[in-house]
């Protein structure tokens, strides 16, 4: 996995736009303008290298990112081609590199269903596990968010939750911690939580 540096060492700024955030990544020289004053159209005092990353939705017209961590993964909520009484639904995501060159999204309702640590959503009965929010991504890959159980289109209750990847667990397997009341807000630390 290629490591993008340190935030503080590499500008790094997330845009919310329609159709998906646009990752925005600088050469780590700094800002500003030659002038330094605010208003200044001089040319920067030193050259600047960006890239513009986009990364994608989830079938929806819209996408918002939240976290990223220092391998550029990022995490943030992506509205789906399904909807509920004509309201898209949304569903937290990690937008990861893909090993070609390239970035995928990962919707991880779908993900933490596949892994059989939720249940499925079902959209006819509206009952299932519902994941639409992620808020931050720590560079072990943890991720943490807050989700909902539903039964019969109402809500059970708002949950915290912590997804360990396998490649991190101690067990080996993936792994979804779940609190009830508020969860998590963001990951801190120098190793796993």
């Amino acid at each position: 996995m290629k490591r993008i540096g340190k935030i503080t060492a590499l500008l790094v700024a997330l845009a919310l736009v329609r159709g998906g955030p646009l990752l925005f990544a600088g050469n780590g020289h700094g800002g500003g303008n030659g002038g330094g004053g605010g208003g200044s159209t001089d040319a920067p005092a030193y050259p600047i290298d960006y890239q513009i990353i986009y990364l994608g939705t989830l079938g929806g017209d819209a996408s918002s990112a939240v976290g990223i961590n220092s391998y550029g993964d990022v995490v943030g909520t992506a509205d789906t081609s399904e909807s509920v009484n004509g309201r898209p639904l949304h569903h937290a995501y990690v937008n990861v590199d893909d090993g070609n060159g390239g970035r995928t999204m990962i919707d991880l309702q779908q993900l933490f269903a596949d892994q059989g640590l939720i249940p499925p959503f079902d959209y006819d009965t509206l009952t299932g596990g519902y994941v639409p929010y992620a808020a931050d991504i720590n560079d072990f890959g943890q991720i943490v968010g807050m989700m909902e159980l539903v039964q019969d289109g109402l809500g059970q209750g708002l949950f915290g939750y912590r997804y360990t990847p396998a490649a991190v667990s101690p067990s080996g397997q993936p792994v979804l911690d779940v609190l009830p009341s508020s969860g998590y807000s963001g990951l801190g630390g120098s190793g796993p939580l």
